[in-house]
């Protein structure tokens, strides 16, 4: 590119250094030579200065096309920053609610369970209660509901009992103590 822009002048100068030496024998015809040497070398001049533009808009265009995809590749990055940022931030916000979560299962978990368990035993029908509690008197060691005598009874049977000796009496003669 360089040199063809210097080749121009040095060909106009060395035309201009040629032309006094040659003589003046026929000026014309020297002259006309001279301008057709001139023309030439300008339109050498014009078809290099043609190609040097042209190779300049390839260039530009290649650089174009590089600063395009520059500029795709750190949009790129940006979002991909962008994101990484959000994650950083949502992910500590997640796990704390999963942790605080965790914590109110684990608190009030025993609550249910309590909560159940009295719900169950709040359900019970007055006949279940009071059966209860009746099993509760009976089997007690110092009922008030059974006899005195209820230490000299055996079990023979879970239908049958063993009389005490010398009474003679079944369980359904006797008189009641309670009433």
């Amino acid at each position: 590119m360089n040199r063809t822009r210097g080749s121009a002048p040095l060909i106009l100068l060395t035309a201009a250094a040629v032309l006094p030496l040659t003589g003046c024998g026929n000026d014309d015809d020297r002259m006309w030579e001279l301008s057709q040497e001139i023309t030439e070398a300008s339109r050498e001049l014009v078809e290099a200065d043609a190609e040097a533009r042209k190779e300049i808009v390839e260039i530009h265009r290649d650089l174009q096309e590089e600063r395009a995809g520059l500029d795709r590749q750190h949009e790129e990055l940006e979002a991909e920053r962008r994101e990484i940022a959000t994650q950083r931030h949502r992910d500590p916000l997640i796990a704390h609610a999963l942790l605080t979560t965790g914590l109110i299962v684990g608190g009030l978990l025993p609550l249910a369970i309590a909560f159940l368990l009295l719900r169950q035993h709040l359900s019970l029908s007055d006949n279940d209660r009071l059966t209860d509690v009746l099993i509760g008197e009976i089997t007690a060691a110092n009922s008030p509901l059974l006899s005195a005598e209820r230490g000299n009874r055996r079990l023979q049977s879970p239908d049958k009992t063993v009389e005490p000796e010398g009474d003679g009496k079944s369980d359904g003669e006797r008189p009641s103590e309670a009433g």
